[in-house]
């Protein structure tokens, strides 16, 4: 049986996580934002991280994808955390500020 999310298909897919952390990548609070975020993270083509500088290095919820899925990270700020940075550079991440 197919099911609606199986279905879902996205060229674009932006998300405000709730942290991003070089080790589990993006984290949302809420479990089940966090199970929906990894699903269409896996079905969308592109995938734009949203996130503000105090997100950068915490680490306090539930993992939506790690950082090898996002296709771009747009901030106000660059991460300030060399490990989180080289982490991106790693990945060929751009980030955007």
């Amino acid at each position: 049986m197919v099911t609606q999310h199986q279905l879902f298909q996205a060229h674009q897919a932006f998300f405000n996580f709730t942290c991003v952390v070089k080790r589990t990548g993006a984290i949302i609070f809420n479990n089940g934002e966090a199970q929906l975020a990894r699903e269409m993270i896996s079905r969308a083509q592109t995938v734009t991280m949203l996130a503000d500088g105090s997100n950068f290095d915490r680490n306090t919820g539930f993992q939506a994808g790690p950082v090898k899925n996002v296709d771009n990270l747009i901030c106000e700020l660059p991460p300030s955390g060399e490990s989180l940075m080289k982490a991106l550079h790693q990945e060929k991440v751009p980030v955007l500020y």
